[in-house]
């Protein structure tokens, strides 16, 4: 985690400080100016700094706060922090749900679910997990990862997976699509609403084949008619959606981030003195610089004022506050600027010629290379766009998406095959047209998620559709379609 050491205590919580940091860095654009405009309201110690000079901030030259700089690029600054650094009563006054104004994110409006079912303990680790929910509203840090990074049971953290799992939207927490779909059946079944009979076994079971149509093939598995399978299917496809949160925001007039246009928090600019061809400026940074209001700092300093012990303590409390603020605000900065700094380095190909050039890139290779976890680089990418030298806005979560670039590979040669290929040969053929190493379970894999037939089935679709349609079998095709 960005430079974090957590220490090992017996059944601890999750900090105060670091529930505070991770909600912050996962906040989009507008939504941390939101935080902070709410935090200025809030805080008399905390003011903004006004730029009338024309010049620009540079996150380098900032106050560090306590983070220390590195000779590594990528690495990252550090400082010891505990889960049991704060008391409760900290804990509400850094409330990151405090930070952010209405309309309610999506997880907002799960932290307010579960802060009427957990208890204050359990609460701090729910709000981690929350943080660790994709945009598609899957859970995509394992249970052991979980329990090691927040020292708890097991058993604890599989008690709040399954309450985040009870809530609404339905199959918000999944692990897996199959996951997923079982949750939201469950809860039809709750309201009284019957699936065919089958449904239940067919996602458990054959949830590959039912995506690939293959009807008969379940039909003669389960001993049952198809228009029994065929009825499943259309259940699952009118009642189920594969993307939970994609199904609650799709029933509001808002979208998760809370903003009708997005706003680019890094811009990408050309640079001939870069050995990337490119420079990365963190532009949010330079919206909204904040300092300690130098009035309270003289208060607090001068002795000869005549003030009780609770009047330095409120005193104290805010400015503790305000430091905290800027300091979480700084470490994302930081963070956001390291990320883009390898995403841009990484992936100047497609900078250069375009999505075809995307090379294979996952969150947790960013979080090897810069010494994170991976739960970090989720956050960091959360809801945040860049501006490419074009001046096109891209999702920051596009450059991961190099998966998407070699599937688009992998189709194009499907689609150009004169006879199906299989999947060790497309794996060579990647190799040798465009220097990409897979395995043939990895091709499999992407074929799959492609919805793409294996060869063998290509092969007898093309003898099934007869010889006029040869050149119809590529992803293009009325066959490939129905699949999708």
């Amino acid at each position: 985690m960005i430079g974090m050491q957590v220490s090992v205590r017996p059944a601890p919580d999750a900090s105060p400080q670091l529930i505070a940091a991770n909600a912050i860095l996962h906040l989009s654009t507008l939504e941390l100016e939101q935080a902070i405009t709410r935090e200025l309201d809030e805080n008399p110690a905390l003011e903004m700094v006004e730029q009338n000079d024309g010049s620009t901030y540079d996150s380098r030259s900032a106050p560090d706060y306590g983070i220390h700089s590195s000779a590594n690029k990528y690495e990252t600054p550090t400082s010891r922090v505990s889960f049991n650094d704060l008391d409760e009563a900290r804990l509400e006054e850094t409330d990151p749900l405090a930070f952010v104004q209405a309309p309610l994110t999506l997880a907002e409006q799960l932290f307010g679910q579960l802060k009427l079912l957990l208890t204050h303990q359990d609460y701090g680790i729910a709000l981690y997990v929350v943080g660790n929910l994709d945009e598609h509203g899957y859970l995509t840090t394992s249970i052991e990862d979980l329990t090691q990074t927040l020292h708890c049971d097991t058993s604890r953290i599989n008690a709040v997976v399954q309450e985040l799992q009870s809530l609404e939207p339905a199959g918000i927490g999944a692990r897996n699509l199959r996951e997923c779909l079982l949750l939201q059946l469950d809860r039809l079944i709750e309201t009284g609403i019957q699936p065919p009979s089958s449904t239940r076994t067919i996602i458990e079971r054959y949830l590959t084949e039912l995506g690939h149509h293959q009807f008969e093939s379940i039909r003669l598995a389960l001993h049952v008619p198809r228009t029994e399978v065929e009825a499943c299917f259309l259940f699952i496809r009118t009642n189920l959606h594969p993307y939970p949160a994609y199904h609650y925001w799709a029933t509001r007039d808002t979208s998760p981030s809370g903003a009708a246009l997005p706003v680019p928090s890094v811009i990408i600019h050309r640079s001939s003195s870069s050995a990337c061809g490119y420079d990365v400026e963190v532009i949010e940074s330079q919206r909204s610089l904040l300092r300690l209001n130098p009035l309270y700092q003289q208060i607090r300093q001068q002795s000869g004022l005549t003030l009780s012990p609770a009047e330095r303590e409120h005193i104290s409390q805010y400015i503790e506050r305000a430091r905290l603020f800027m300091s979480h605000i700084q470490r994302r900065t930081l963070l956001l600027q390291r990320v883009m700094m390898y995403l841009v380095d990484y992936q100047r190909d497609f900078l250069d010629h375009g999505p075809s050039h995307l090379h294979p890139l996952s969150q947790k290779m960013v979080a090897q290379a810069l010494g994170v976890h991976v739960s970090m680089i989720s956050r960091a990418i959360a809801g945040k766009y860049t501006q490419l030298p074009s001046q096109k806005l891209l999702p920051l979560h596009r450059f991961f998406c190099g998966t998407v670039g070699t599937q688009e590979l992998i189709r194009q040669i499907i689609a150009d095959e004169s006879e199906p290929l299989s999947d060790a040969r497309i794996a060579k053929l990647l190799s040798e047209r465009h220097s990409i190493s897979l395995t043939r379970q990895m091709v499999a894999n992407y074929r799959i998620e492609l919805h793409i037939p294996t060869a063998r089935q290509r092969m007898v679709l093309r003898r099934m559709q007869g010889s006029s349609d040869e050149r119809q079998c590529s992803t293009t095709s009325p066959a490939y379609l129905a699949n999708r």
